[in-house]
């Protein structure tokens, strides 16, 4: 059986964060919402792991089984909380997004199959013993970021409520894994190490440029890679797919 360990990088930080600012506003599916997101310098959350890939040794030759191994990130994202607060003549109503508190499987962009990020950087493509390829550090990084509608059952977006956890893992794959070639929805992906973090927008909105003061926003790392204790979701609807379309509900 091959095995992969998941350890703190050579240099630099497993996870460094960014900070949570007011982006104005977005309109990804015909309603302009609040947009409130991490600075476009820095990511929200910027994520590295050093990965050793060991095989056993069989008929005199050691590491069989490595250069069939894939490895590369997948991620969760559950709205745990995704509201809006709507006031008029002293009244307030508060309205939901429907994708609060379902856990879906996320990407940083649309790649093929599941993983995170298809970018060479985050993915360990060829290991390989004999080439002396056993060991790598892989990288990305997430910039969430959202907000509900400015305007709600005739009234104007007061505050917001926005918390997002989010399940980080380093994951496996094999190139014999008929469904790479077939049917990449199908692939088996085995967790080998799992972070969770979490990021917050909440703040209140004043004015009529809606603008956004942090009432205890943030970036929350993990403390390390560790031990997996949940498996990763890699099916149903992608995160980001229905983040666009979604509907806003009074509560």
């Amino acid at each position: 059986m091959v095995e992969i360990v998941v350890d703190a990088p050579d240099q630099g930080p497993a996870f460094a964060v960014g900070t949570v600012t007011d982006h104005d506003r977005w309109n990804p599916g015909g309603t302009p919402l609040k947009l409130v997101s991490t600075d476009n310098q820095v990511a929200g959350l910027t994520w590295q792991a050093k990965i050793t890939v060991n095989g056993p040794t069989l008929n005199g030759k050691t590491d069989r089984g490595v250069t069939q191994m894939r490895i590369g990130f997948l991620q969760n994202l559950m709205a745990t909380t995704h509201r809006g607060l709507y006031e008029l003549g002293g009244n307030t109503i508060t309205a939901k997004s429907e994708q609060e508190g379902i856990n879906y499987w996320d990407t940083i962009n649309d790649v093929q199959a599941k993983w995170y990020s298809s970018n060479p950087a985050a993915m360990f493509n060829n290991p390989d013993g004999a080439a002396n390829r056993k060991t790598k550090n892989i990288t990305s990084t997430d910039s969430p970021g959202s907000g509900p509608p400015l305007t709600f059952s005739g009234r104007n977006l007061t505050g917001m409520q926005l918390e997002w956890n989010l399940r980080l893992y380093v994951a496996a794959t094999t190139v014999s894994d008929p469904n790479n070639n077939k049917n990449p929805a199908n692939i088996t992906y085995v967790p080998q190490a799992e972070a969770d973090w979490t990021f917050v927008g909440t703040g209140r909105i004043t004015g009529a440029q809606f603008v956004w003061t942090s009432n205890g926003a943030g970036v929350t790392a993990p403390a390390a890679w560790g031990g997996v204790s949940v498996a990763p979701k890699v099916d149903g609807p992608q995160f980001n797919s229905v983040l666009k379309k979604a509907q806003w509900l009074r509560v």
